[in-house]
């Protein structure tokens, strides 16, 4: 939307966009699942989130970067933020999930997704990344994924997740 382009806030569009907006933020402070924006046309990046929760801090990963090779480097990463079972940020945010082009890397990215995602009970084992052996604490902290389309990876799969479409 150009500024010049006042179109969208007299048919409704901007409005449904902000409420949207809300309600994912309201789910995600209560911080019991995980959120999964369906954004065909890049209407809601997840830069919003930080600015909309302002007294948390957030990681972000953007899948569609990622090559072959990068893998380690990002379970490196999110373990260096595991301090006695818990993550140094309140989150973690996934943009892009749905294009994951990383070769020989691809399944484990989306295995990590589909956890994170899943929120399973790190009390009950959890997610360990194969190079670090330590448990990821996806239940306890809040978890945003953002796609263009739902991939065909997480079909059939348990997720504990707010799906919201904009």
């Amino acid at each position: 939307m150009s500024v010049l382009d006042s179109s969208e806030w007299f048919d409704g569009t901007k409005d449904l966009r902000l409420e949207k907006e809300q309600e994912l933020i309201d789910a995600l402070s209560r911080n019991y699942t995980s959120a999964l924006i369906i954004d065909p046309e890049n209407h809601c990046g997840l830069d919003t989130i930080p600015t909309r929760m302002p007294d948390r801090t957030f990681m972000t990963i953007d899948l569609a970067t990622l090559t072959e090779g990068d893998f380690p480097a990002v379970s490196k990463k999110i373990n260096g933020y595991i301090v006695d079972g818990q993550f140094a940020f309140s989150g973690l945010l996934l943009d892009n999930i749905d294009q994951i082009q990383a070769g020989a890397d691809t399944e484990e990215l989306q295995t990590l997704v589909w956890q994170a995602l899943k929120r399973d009970n790190t009390e009950l084992g959890g997610y360990e990344t194969p190079l670090s052996r330590q448990v990821i604490p996806f239940d306890k902290m809040i978890v945003a994924a953002r796609c263009h389309h739902f991939p065909d990876y997480l079909t059939d799969k348990h997720l504990t997740t707010y799906t919201l479409e904009f």
